[in-house]
């Protein structure tokens, strides 16, 4: 827990990186943390999260990064981002996902930044598209290859930085 703001305001910080967590805690995904706005999971032994993280109504900011997720975007994270409304950043670097295809990109319309550097994805999907606000998208460590990857980037590329 990050502690006391400078308006003597608690912060809605909550950092449980490299604790070698298996799953998330029970307890943060109560209504006593559905305000805070950044959850930091990052270097933790995570490979799935529950539905019960949508509880998280003011998140703002998601790091999932050097954890265990591998293959497909959990099913139950994906139904979880599709409830987090007003999420800008997530990071889900260093995993072993390999599709994306089940990331809620029509509900992640707050979502500015996305991490989805070394992991082992081979493809785009093409419903990245809707994410109108991306400003920062982290690609890099994957494997793409496959018909429409080289346009399905360059449709990014326009849509991000144009």
């Amino acid at each position: 827990l990050a502690g006391q703001s400078a308006q003597d305001e608690p912060t809605t910080r909550l950092s449980l990186r490299n604790r070698a967590l298996h799953c998330i805690p029970s307890m943060v995904m109560t209504p006593a943390f559905a305000r805070f706005a950044s959850l930091d999971l990052a270097h933790n032994f995570i490979s799935t999260v529950p539905l019960s993280l949508s509880a998280l109504t003011g998140l703002e900011s998601l790091d999932l990064s050097h954890n265990l997720m591998a293959g497909s975007l959990p099913a139950q994270l994906a139904e979880a981002l599709s409830l987090l409304t007003q999420l800008v950043h997530l990071n889900l670097a260093h995993n072993a996902l390999c599709d994306l295809s089940a990331l809620p990109s029509q509900q992640l319309q707050a979502l500015e930044e996305l991490d989805v550097s070394h992991n082992g994805l081979t493809a785009i999907p093409a419903h990245v598209v809707y994410l109108t606000r991306l400003r920062h998208l982290s690609l890099a460590g994957n494997a793409f290859h496959g018909e429409g990857t080289d346009e399905h980037i360059l449709l990014l590329f326009i849509l991000i930085f144009i």
